[in-house]
């Protein structure tokens, strides 16, 4: 399992904070074998960050897929308003 983690590339990790069932610290272990792994923290949510602060998630998520797809060539960009928006709370 590390080693298949540790070849999957680019990855944004969200956290909440305050969850119960990941702990933030797990973040530390995801970086070691993943340098490409981007960790957000959100000190305000619990395990649904995407729902406790969707403005934060929405926007890091957006500009998550937008540098991967303008590091992906011409073909793969968007117009950064042709993003969906991706949580509606």
């Amino acid at each position: 399992m590390d080693e298949a983690f540790a070849k999957s590339g680019p990855m944004l990790v969200t956290y909440g904070a305050k969850d119960l069932l990941f702990q933030p610290t797990m973040s530390t272990r995801m970086q070691a074998l993943n340098q490409k792994a981007q960790i957000s923290l959100h000190p305000e949510s619990g395990h649904a960050p995407f729902y406790d602060e969707p403005d934060r998630f929405n926007r890091e998520l957006a500009a998550f897929i937008s540098d991967r797809q303008s590091s992906a060539g011409p073909r793969a960009r968007r117009e950064p308003n042709a993003l969906p928006k991706l949580c509606n709370a």
